[in-house]
C-alpha cells in the first residue's frame, strides 16, 4: 500500500471506519488496483479535511487576538494608572442634587378620549 505524500499512515490506515470500507471492497471482489485507488482518494479527502480544519483554527485564533493597544490599556488598569488612558474621564457615582424639572408636555389622549 502506497501512501500519499505527507499522509499520516497511522491516522487513516488504522481508522476503523476506513478499514470497514476496505473490507467491504474486498468482500465485493474489488481488484487490488480499485482498492489502492479508493485508499488514495480517501487519504486525499482526509488530508483536505485536516488542512481545512487547521486553516479554520488558525483564522479563529487570529480573530480572537486583541490589538496591542488593548493590552496596553489592560496594563494601565491593572497598575492603577487609569488616568493615563486617553479619552477616559471620571464620572462621580452620585445623583444630580438639582430638583427635577416640571413636565411641560401634554399627556397623549387615550383612544377612547379622542371622540
Amino acid at each position: 500500500m502506497a501512501s500519499a505524500p505527507g499522509a499520516s499512515a497511522h491516522a487513516i490506515d488504522h481508522d476503523p471506519e476506513f478499514q470497514v470500507i476496505l473490507e467491504q471492497l474486498r468482500a465485493q471482489g474489488a481488484s487490488d488496483e480499485e482498492i489502492e485507488r479508493t485508499m488514495e482518494q480517501a487519504k486525499q479527502f482526509y488530508l483536505q479535511q485536516k488542512d481545512a480544519r487547521a486553516s479554520e483554527m488558525k483564522q479563529t485564533s487570529e480573530s480572537e487576538q486583541y490589538p496591542p493597544s488593548f493590552h496596553a490599556i489592560v496594563e494601565l488598569i491593572a497598575t492603577g494608572q487609569e488616568s493615563q488612558i486617553p479619552g477616559i474621564r471620571d464620572i462621580p457615582l452620585k445623583i444630580n442634587p438639582a430638583p427635577p424639572s416640571e413636565s411641560k408636555m401634554e399627556c397623549p389622549k387615550k383612544p377612547w378620549e379622542s371622540c
